[in-house]
């Protein structure tokens, strides 16, 4: 059940996000239309075909431009492989759209390249291609 738009103002308590009525606004909306995780600092939305990153503090602004711009720079081919993302607004608000990943079950864990103990808590998957990307820096 999504959360009520009280709720989702408890999440959004940085008070350095610009504009933070139109990030919760945005929020509950997506919350609406599709399942969702929160994290330290966005919270995701999972659509069928990928995934949106709204921030909920002014980290996560970083953390979604980091991941959008060593997407587009280095995409699958740098030394960390990343899904492919871009940035967007949706209603003025910045949303990392990212393509969705399948995350390795727990025998494939162990399985995995080295560079993956490179991403923060290990936060791979595979893309419906069949790459093995990271999906968070």
């Amino acid at each position: 059940m999504p959360l009520t738009h009280t709720e989702l103002e408890g999440i959004f308590r940085d008070p350095n996000l610009p504009d933070r009525e139109r990030f919760v606004t945005l929020a509950h909306t997506l919350a609406e239309q599709h399942p969702y995780e929160v994290g330290r600092t966005r919270i995701v939305f999972h659509t069928n075909t990928d995934v949106m990153k709204v921030p909920i503090a002014e980290e996560g602004l970083l953390d979604s431009w980091r991941e959008a711009n060593w997407s587009q720079r280095y995409g699958k081919t740098g030394e960390i492989p990343i899904a492919t993302a871009v940035e967007e607004f949706i209603d003025d608000v910045p949303v990392l759209r990212m393509e969705r990943v399948r995350m390795p079950t727990r025998e494939e864990h162990h399985t995995l390249p080295r560079w993956t103990g490179s991403v923060d808590c290990a936060q791979v998957g595979w893309t419906a291609a069949g790459e093995l990307v990271a999906f968070d820096l």
